[in-house]
């Protein structure tokens, strides 16, 4: 079906009247409904993914002007509140809404997200993807089925059907690494990533290897640390740094996945009286510029951007139905000098 169904097309799936269904749908307390006819209907709008359009007058152009948001990680966290935020800054220069929904699945076996849709309460979907995790294949398969105008934030981009703004992890962390190797030879590079293997990990290691290999006499080692290890007090996160990097390597250069271990890293060098350079491939450390003993480069990804652009592409899918656009934003770099 092409199109939003109706309570005609639960009627006829079911072989009753149109007014039977509304009886069944909005729970007339007026009107008998034999028990077998009853879940012969509701039977019939699951399998056609009908919800009543509790909205109908409230829409104009067939649009109700609210865009569904899904977050599929703490919005807490810098780069999704970054994102979120460009989203709604987007969207009120549009005139539009945002609703926050979520994946959980509600009682008629749809996500949260979905019903919203089929109740018209939203116009389309943003998905913002967790560690690159690629939108739920139950969820995937609905929007599908409906033909609901989406874009995907982080995730998606090698699936033909789904529109993505997506970040260039390998060109973000080649070009930071080989900002920090640029007059730094001989060096030792100490790269500290999780032991976790989603793409965005992939990208950077394979951006690290690429910049490495471009500055003869640097080796490379790896430090490879459980994700949960950022659950730990700070203390906790330091001591554990310390026996993996103990004895700290003579003209290191540190490379950090992950902000919060640039920060105990940090930490751990003046506690050990070493200054050292310091990458981090994600956004500014959380220690204010005065404490900082080191050179720290920033490798920040332009998440509010990529927000906005979502809203842009979004625009343009609910205008031409059926296209797919692919963008791809590249991490920009931040160099905090010496102090």
């Amino acid at each position: 079906m092409n199109r939003r169904p109706t309570s005609k097309d639960v009627a006829a799936l079911a072989g009753v009247s149109q007014a039977t269904v509304s009886y069944v749908l909005n729970n007339n307390p007026r009107q008998s409904i034999r028990p077998e006819t009853r879940d012969k209907i509701l039977a019939a709008a699951k399998e056609l993914g009908y919800m009543p359009n509790t909205m109908a007058q409230a829409l104009r152009g067939g649009r109700c002007g609210c865009i569904g948001v899904v977050v599929s990680s703490s919005i807490l966290t810098p780069r999704y509140t970054l994102a979120f935020q460009g989203i709604r800054d987007a969207l009120g220069q549009n005139g539009q809404s945002l609703m926050l929904c979520g994946e959980h699945i509600q009682e008629n076996g749809l996500p949260e997200i979905i019903n919203a849709w089929l109740k018209r309460s939203i116009d389309a979907i943003i998905y913002l993807a967790n560690n690159n995790n690629e939108i739920p294949a139950h969820m995937l398969e609905q929007i599908y089925t409906h033909k609901i105008p989406t874009v995907a934030l982080d995730c998606m981009s090698g699936d033909p059907g789904i529109s993505s703004v997506c970040f260039d992890y390998t060109a973000g962390a080649r070009d930071a690494a080989n900002m920090l190797l640029s007059d730094i030879k001989n060096r030792r590079l100490v790269y500290i990533r999780p032991e976790a293997d989603t793409l965005q990990e992939q990208q950077r290691e394979q951006g690290i290897v690429e910049a490495v290999n471009g500055c003869p006499g640097t080796s490379l080692s790896y430090v490879r640390l459980p994700a949960d290890i950022t659950d730990s007090s700070p203390e906790s996160m330091i001591s554990e740094l310390e026996k993996r990097l103990c004895p700290l390597p003579e003209n290191a250069v540190y490379i950090c996945s992950w902000n919060v271990w640039a920060d105990m890293i940090i930490h751990s060098l003046r506690r050990n009286n070493r200054r050292l350079p310091l990458l981090s491939l994600t956004q500014d450390t959380g220690i204010s510029l005065a404490e900082l003993e080191g050179w720290l480069i920033c490798s920040q990804l332009p998440s509010y951007e990529a927000g906005c652009r979502c809203v842009g592409i979004l625009a343009g899918l609910m205008e031409q139905p059926g296209d797919v656009i692919k963008t791809t934003l590249q991490p920009y770099l931040k160099t905090l000098p010496h102090f």
